[in-house]
């Protein structure tokens, strides 16, 4: 049986914000404009709530890699 996942995402006002209701250590994040290619990474702590400013894309995919070996994935649109 899959796992519930705990992780929320959302975007607003350029900014994205990730926050993990159980942490799994330290976690990649990634953003990807689909339209221009242009491409944000960074690393934070899951045990806390995390933003980062990613500006205004048209659509992106977000990529999240954890310590514990999870990859989640979303997208803007």
């Amino acid at each position: 049986m899959p796992a519930m996942v705990t992780v929320d995402c959302w975007y607003g006002n350029g900014e994205l914000s990730i926050e993990f209701r159980n942490p799994e250590g330290e976690c990649d994040v990634t953003v990807t404009d689909t339209a221009t290619g242009f491409t944000l990474t960074d690393t934070f702590d899951s045990a806390i709530p995390y933003t980062i400013y990613i500006g205004t894309p048209q659509s992106a995919v977000i990529t999240l890699t954890t310590e514990e070996g999870n990859t989640y994935y979303g997208e803007i649109n």
